[in-house]
């Protein structure tokens, strides 16, 4: 799929936000309009300071994770008219900017993530990677 960087933004958290256009044309007249929001996070101590007992698992994140997990989030509009794509793709831009960006931008935002991947990979069994 063909992916157009649209504006990448630096967070207050230290981390930086893609968007990245996704849109296709589906029809003679239509597309397919879809904004993916792409975030990625380095697997490092300093989101987990102070917290001893996370610090101590970095190793076992790293193994089952790798060094870092992105956060992918995709709206998507369909059958939208060729001379509206733009339209609406800044629409769903400004959207993303006004109501996700505070919540990206959170201080535990990459801390929660990391533990949210970290969980889901014990509960789904995924075997460690070898380092």
């Amino acid at each position: 799929m063909d992916e157009n960087l649209i504006e990448r933004i630096e967070l207050e958290n230290g981390l930086t936000l893609e968007l990245i256009d996704q849109s296709r044309q589906i029809a003679a007249d239509r597309y397919k309009v879809v904004l993916l929001s792409r975030i990625e996070v380095q697997i490092v101590a300093n989101w987990f300071a102070g917290d001893d007992v996370l610090i101590s698992k970095l190793n076992d994140m790293t193994a089952r994770l790798g060094t870092a997990v992105v956060f992918e989030k995709t709206n998507a509009r369909f059958f939208v008219e060729a001379e509206n794509k733009d339209h609406v793709l800044r629409q769903m831009q400004t959207l993303v900017k006004q109501s996700l960006q505070p919540y990206y931008a959170h201080p535990d935002f990459a801390r929660n993530f990391i533990l949210k991947k970290y969980a889901d990979s014990q509960k789904a069994g995924t075997p460690q990677a070898s380092i």
